[in-house]
């Protein structure tokens, strides 16, 4: 293992803010700096054009974080209908608001998509 992934680095979580750029993520009981390795760190994953399925697994921009759901339905205004399982929460939200499921891969550094189901 190299230097560079021993070593630690000093992190910020942010999030999109309303103009476009970045703001920091500000979690209760924790500070606004935190340290990892990059063992432990992965990349915002890039943007993809993609269109989900019903009974498709992806992710739901949600409360600055993404959270795994399951396409319910699209409505009738054209909005889809997910599904956050350990709640039982419904949202209805535009595709903008989704995105597939990835995982990144420490050892090639790279994302994978996680196919349809």
């Amino acid at each position: 293992m190299s230097d560079e992934v021993k070593a630690k680095w000093k992190l910020q979580l942010s999030h999109l803010a309303p103009n476009g750029g970045e703001e920091p993520t500000l979690l209760e009981g924790r500070g606004a700096y935190e340290s990892g390795n990059l063992a432990t760190m992965r990349p915002v994953p890039p943007p993809v054009t993609w269109s989900p399925t019903v009974g498709e697994p992806c992710e739901l921009s949600f409360d600055h974080g993404w959270w795994k759901v399951r396409v319910v339905e699209r409505d009738a205004s054209g909005q889809w209908v997910v599904l956050y399982v350990p709640a039982s929460a419904t949202h209805t939200v535009p595709s903008e608001r989704l995105r597939p499921v990835a995982s990144w891969d420490q050892n090639n550094r790279a994302w994978c998509k996680i196919g349809r189901r």
